[in-house]
């Protein structure tokens, strides 16, 4: 199992293998995990947050909420701090990624309509991913399984998203640099303190 793209001839062969009931027992152990709880954890996922609409939505899936919801909630700080607003999307809830992979294509199916109804019911427009694996499940697996994400939606990694507001930041602090220094050079100029203050 492998959260990187895999060969398509691979995914076709362990398609096949599924399809003909010949998987290893460990398959249909998972392949009846996702049906019945959307992860193979067994554990049921939480019902999604109280939220009408949300123009940014980060997707958590199930790895993340099991096994690293930690990094779940320093995005969470990270995005607050960039004054970003957003709901949570998927969490606890496969991707289909793991079923896609494994040849379980009608399980991958049914988890990614059901991560595309919640995203159409937030609304957002905007959809941050914590991996690469998740980015690439929503924009080139769920075309492969006949699911289509919501219209005029962008999917963008979250360290991607991050690094802009940073440079942004920069640009900013560079900008009040040169302000300060071109004021001083027509001879006017600032108390220190304010120039600090200005600054965050």
């Amino acid at each position: 199992m492998t959260d990187q793209p895999l060969p398509d001839a691979i995914v076709a062969a362990r398609a096949e293998v599924a399809a003909a009931g010949r998987a290893p027992a460990s398959v249909a152990e998972i392949d009846a995990a996702l049906r019945a709880w959307g992860n193979a954890y067994g554990v049921a996922a939480p019902s999604p947050e109280a939220t009408e609409w949300a123009e940014t939505a980060l997707f958590v899936g199930s790895t993340a909420f099991h096994r690293g919801w930690e990094s779940v909630q320093a995005a969470r700080r990270l995005l607050e701090r960039a004054g970003l607003e957003h709901a949570l999307a998927a969490v606890g809830r496969s991707s289909g990624y793991l079923a896609y992979t494994l040849g379980l294509h009608d399980t991958a199916r049914n988890l990614a309509r059901a991560t595309v109804e919640e995203l159409d019911h937030l609304g957002c427009r905007k959809l941050l991913v914590l991996s690469p694996g998740q980015a690439h499940t929503l924009k080139h697996v769920y075309p492969l399984l006949g699911v289509a994400l919501p219209e005029r939606m962008e999917v963008v990694e979250l360290t991607e998203l991050l690094a802009a507001q940073l440079a942004l930041l920069g640009s900013h602090e560079q900008v009040l640099s040169d302000t300060v220094t071109l004021y001083k050079a027509l001879g006017g100029g600032w108390n220190p303190m304010q120039v600090a203050n200005a600054g965050r």
